[in-house]
């Protein structure tokens, strides 16, 4: 009863309750962007970027959404990028152009609605560790556009500022909203079963996951390396992936969060 499907029955038009929206009266046309691009909701529904399917979801079946572009104050873009870059094992930027974004560009430039307001009343999700940046070409809709995202930096790859910074903003603070990352309702009811009262932890601080030891992409994560080397001290628990880590971490007093190659983690 704590999988995704029974706490967001939403998702599958399980049921016809009109989400509400906290009394506004913003009206929200969601679009239909061809079916490839969201058409995976159960398997994209899971993991960090489980946002993806819920907002766009809860906005389909949301008291504040309108069928009528004409009357709308805002256009939700839904495009589960970060699930088919990953479900699908994309290797770089070309392909998920030609699976991705191309497709989402040709569709919107043939919507009379996406320049009818220079795009300042469109909304997009990114809810990748790159932020925007899983989008290579984001720029064409970052200046004005609405962006919900889970960092607010994007790696500085393939740029000129790469000499001097590995990161930069991409968020505009009078116009862009940062979230937290999704965590799952079943792995948040398994971590709050772990979760032991702090004078019954028995471990002073713990981490678990790829570092330049079991990952080629992270040998440049120099703080991940150096994180391994506290092993040694007594309390400390550090290592590759294991099947208990939520265990861990509700036995520990401190959960160590080393960056990696993103801004954000879901270590979070």
């Amino acid at each position: 009863e704590n999988d995704t499907a029974h706490t967001y029955p939403f998702i599958f038009g399980m049921d016809n309750i009109a989400r509400d929206c906290y009394n506004t009266n913003v009206k929200i046309y969601v679009y239909d962007v061809p079916d490839n691009l969201t058409g995976q909701s159960l398997n994209c529904a899971l993991g960090q970027w489980g946002t993806e399917v819920l907002l766009h979801k809860f906005l389909a079946h949301s008291s504040c959404r309108t069928t009528d572009p004409k009357e709308a104050d805002f256009f939700y873009v839904p495009i589960y990028s970060t699930c088919l870059f990953t479900k699908t094992e994309m290797q770089n930027d070309r392909e998920a152009a030609s699976m991705i974004w191309d497709p989402l560009v040709e569709f919107l430039t043939s919507q009379p609605w996406f320049f009818r307001r220079r795009q300042t009343d469109h909304i997009f999700l990114f809810a990748d560790g790159q932020s925007a940046r899983v989008w290579d070409s984001y720029d064409l809709v970052r200046s004005e556009s609405i962006f919900i995202m889970v960092e607010s930096k994007c790696p500085t790859w393939d740029e000129p500022m790469r000499r001097y910074t590995d990161i930069k903003s991409c968020s505009s603070s009078w116009k862009d909203v940062i979230m937290p990352g999704y965590t799952d309702h079943a792995r948040l009811m398994a971590m709050r079963r772990h979760n032991r009262p702090s004078e019954s932890r028995e471990l002073l601080m713990t981490f678990h996951g790829r570092f330049g030891g079991n990952s080629d992409v992270y040998e440049s994560c120099a703080v991940r390396d150096r994180v391994m080397e506290l092993e040694r001290f007594d309390g400390v628990d550090v290592g590759g992936f294991v099947p208990d880590y939520l265990e861990k971490k509700g036995n520990a007093h401190f959960c160590l969060i080393p960056g990696g190659t993103s801004p954000w983690t879901n270590q979070l």
